[in-house]
């Protein structure tokens, strides 16, 4: 099957992706949405709570 994605967060290094977190956990600290947050980054809004409890 075919994706309609051409980038994927995989092939990112550690330290981006570490930003990345970083700052979704502080945009969701701010007060986003986890959907806003998703739309944001390019993610899946199910995987933003890998991040954990940020949006409880």
């Amino acid at each position: 099957m075919k994706s309609k994605r051409t980038s994927d967060g995989r092939t990112l290094d550690h330290h981006t992706r570490q930003g990345m977190r970083q700052q979704v956990i502080k945009a969701a600290r701010d007060g986003q949405t986890a959907a806003d947050v998703a739309a944001a980054f390019g993610m899946n809004v199910n995987m933003i709570p890998v991040a954990g409890p940020i949006f409880a």
